[in-house]
């Protein structure tokens, strides 16, 4: 006298036993032949529950056992698979996998809005969070009220293993590009994978610093006067230049030192050009613009081009043959370097 059976009520197919459509003598008799037997109630799988709206308190819905495959599967061609409208999605323990998304046409996984933390890991025995690969950015942060990316304690707080451009970008930043408030070691170590060296940090800006630890002091400079110039040229300062694009610093000029001892101020290392290189475009919709930036380059620096000298330091010094060897202790003078000279000596360190 329970449920959905109770006599008078309406058509329901928990009680059409022969799955006919209607309820009548045949559903009678079909469970009459297994009167006062008693089981396990297992229900048939020849039902959904399309359109229906549970409605439930503490009493959850479980599912529990060994399966070889998920415990839940959706799939859903035209949207999402599954949508939680509020309470989250807690995964307490997971042997595998706690959440794993294998391919979408658009985001892995979407938060919209967070009271809190939109994503939060309390702990990991490996990675708290991998990137295999995407198309684009691995993480991607739109806007923060606070901190992008806090890392509060971790033996490397950010690593980044290999990059196809750079390895981190700061599009804007209100305060700080970067900060680094406390560091055991290094608070900014940079190595490049360039044969020069080129360049460890760069920038069109002013550097400050308490103290400054150098092994030599290089400038960078523009040519002037008629003659090029040559690695391991000496020379001499001959006026101010115009900043390089981007910058508010003058540069100097200087040409070939030629006879004049007192007015040397340094020594080339290489001539170096103003090269254009792509940017891609990023996430936030500006178009991939062109990077100015100075590289070495091969070759004399006529002038008009830009060289870097060095003012500090161990340099590698043109010396002419015609005076034999140099050695140690010895005192040199500026000379007058013959411009006829179609193949110059090598560079001597001096």
């Amino acid at each position: 006298m329970a449920g959905v059976c109770i006599p008078g009520g309406a058509y329901d197919p928990a009680c059409d036993v022969d799955h006919d459509g209607d309820v009548d003598i045949f559903d009678v008799q079909l469970t009459a032949g297994h009167w006062s037997q008693n089981g396990v109630y297992v229900s048939d799988n020849n039902h959904n529950h399309l359109g229906q709206t549970w409605t439930g308190a503490d009493n959850p819905i479980t599912i529990q056992g060994s399966f070889a495959g998920p415990a839940l599967t959706v799939n859903n061609s035209a949207g999402l698979g599954l949508r939680v409208g509020t309470g989250g999605l807690n995964v307490s323990s997971a042997v595998d996998d706690g959440v794993l998304v294998g391919t979408v046409g658009g985001d892995g996984v979407y938060i919209y809005s967070a009271g809190e933390n939109g994503v939060r890991i309390s702990s990991a025995g490996g990675y708290g969070l991998i990137v295999g690969h995407t198309a684009y950015d691995g993480v991607f942060i739109v806007s923060a009220d606070s901190t992008g990316l806090n890392v509060q304690l971790a033996e490397t707080g950010a690593y980044v293993a290999s990059a196809g451009w750079n390895g981190m970008v700061v599009e804007a930043a209100g305060g700080d590009g970067m900060r680094v408030v406390s560091a055991t070691y290094n608070g900014v170590y940079a190595n490049t994978t360039q044969a020069s060296g080129e360049w460890g940090f760069y920038t069109p800006d002013k550097i400050h610093g308490s103290n400054v630890l150098l092994e030599s002091v290089s400038l960078v400079a523009q040519v002037s006067g008629a003659e090029s110039l040559m690695a391991g040229d000496l020379v001499m300062a001959a006026g101010i230049a115009d900043p390089l694009p981007g910058s508010t610093v003058h540069l100097p000029q200087v040409k070939r030192a030629a006879g004049a001892p007192g007015g040397v101020i340094g020594v080339v290392e290489s001539r170096l050009a103003l090269t254009s290189r792509p940017r891609p475009a990023s996430a936030l919709g500006e178009s991939a613009a062109q990077a100015a930036e100075l590289q070495r380059a091969d070759g004399p620096a006529q002038p008009g081009d830009y060289v870097a000298l060095t003012v500090v330091g161990a340099a590698r010094v043109r010396v002419s043959a015609a005076d034999g060897p140099v050695t140690v202790g010895q005192r040199l003078t500026v000379g007058t370097w013959p411009t006829h000279v179609p193949c110059a000596p090598a560079p001597s360190t001096v």
